[in-house]
């Protein structure tokens, strides 16, 4: 019995030797460097370092959006300060982002009759070429100094106007459209073709109403970007400020009279606006090929030119007129307009293009007769 137990006890105590050997056996071949891997991972991270906020640049401010009449104001003033033939005075009107152009040019005639505020037409600026910059370079060689000056652009487009897609219950809008037969006893198929085709966005809008929902799109999101453009309902008075600016600039510089010569849609905008100047700051008007603003109401060149009880100066040009010049001179007549004068330069069109130097003999006849002194 004694024999038995102590053979037991032998037999465990020889596994549990084999056992060690055999785990002593196994470390003894690990490879070293999973060791090496171990001892990386237990070690501690290295320390993040600090970042220095004062070595960090601020996010540059957003410049605030600018005119484009008054970039090109800015481009025009540069060009002209390195190339400035005639020797024009560049002037800074307004304030701030109101700011405009003027550019001014003083009689060298040695008979002074007065001094002329330039208004050029639509979409263009005080030097444009051709008629503008004819009369603002040409006149002071005839008695009379001249100050031409920027015009907010209008936008002429025709806005489009809304248009709204039907609400469609759930039954229709699961419901293939049916064949000719349903369609010509019904008619939904055409109101649903018509009203995908009105959903689809149009292709001739014009850039101006893209850039108006360009702008809309932007005061939505986090930048809040405005436009900087005036709106259509803001010019009449814009024009107006600085139709007075002008002629208050002028009237510093001499005692003489002061004309305003206007062109195309800014004779529509001086006519309008003149009826509330008084006579001593406004002696005469000049209006050539006058347009009629859209989408304003309240502009009548025809009527608003009889309300003048100044010396009124029609320059149309015989064909492709703007607004019919027969209209106006009935007008005046049927008012006895005391001196209104209508001046129809035969083969001119359009523009006046070519024909510049006979506006220009218009303007000095019409302005001999009744500003030169008696």
């Amino acid at each position: 019995m004694i024999c038995r137990s102590l053979i037991t006890i032998f037999g465990v105590c020889s596994a549990r030797l084999t056992q060690r050997a055999a785990l002593l056996a196994i470390l003894t071949f690990i490879p070293s460097f999973v060791f090496a891997e171990v001892e990386k991972n237990d070690a501690p991270a290295a320390s993040t370092p600090m970042i220095d906020d004062s070595t960090i640049s601020p996010p540059m401010p957003k410049k605030p959006p600018v005119r484009a009449e008054l970039l090109a104001n800015r481009a025009l003033a540069a060009q002209l300060t390195t190339n400035n033939e005639n020797d024009s005075e560049i002037v800074w009107l307004g304030q701030d982002s109101n700011a405009y152009l003027g550019l001014y040019l003083a009689e060298f005639s040695g008979n002074t009759i007065g001094s002329a505020l330039i208004l050029h037409d639509n979409q263009q600026h005080p030097d444009w070429p051709g008629l503008v910059h004819t009369l603002r370079t040409t006149l002071p060689a005839n008695g009379w100094s001249t100050l031409s000056i920027s015009i907010p652009y209008f936008d002429i487009s025709i806005p489009l106007p809304e248009r709204e897609i039907a609400a469609q219950t759930t039954t229709e809008s699961t419901v293939p459209p049916q064949k000719t037969e349903t369609t010509e006893a019904t008619g939904e198929t055409d109101d649903q073709t018509a009203a995908v085709e009105d959903s689809a966005p149009n292709l001739m809008e014009s850039a101006s109403n893209a850039i108006d929902t360009t702008s809309a799109q932007a005061n939505t999101s986090d930048n809040m970007t405005e436009s900087a453009e005036y709106s259509r309902e803001q010019i009449p008075d814009i024009v107006d400020q600085r139709i007075r600016e002008g002629i208050a600039d002028l009237q510093q510089r001499s005692p003489q009279p002061v004309i305003v010569i206007a062109i195309g849609l800014s004779a529509s905008w001086a006519a309008n606006k003149a009826k509330a100047m008084r006579v001593k700051n406004i002696r005469g008007l000049v209006i050539i090929d006058p347009s009629k603003p859209p989408h304003l109401d309240g502009y009548n060149i025809g009527l608003d030119t009889v309300d003048l009880k100044i010396p009124i100066l029609d320059i149309t040009p015989a064909k492709q007129q703007r607004t019919l010049a027969y209209k106006r001179i009935r007008i005046a007549k049927q008012a006895r307009h005391p001196s209104f004068q209508q001046r129809v330069i035969t083969g001119a069109s359009g523009n006046l293009s070519q024909f510049e130097h006979h506006v220009v003999m218009s303007i000095r006849g019409w302005g001999n007769r009744n500003f030169l002194p008696k």
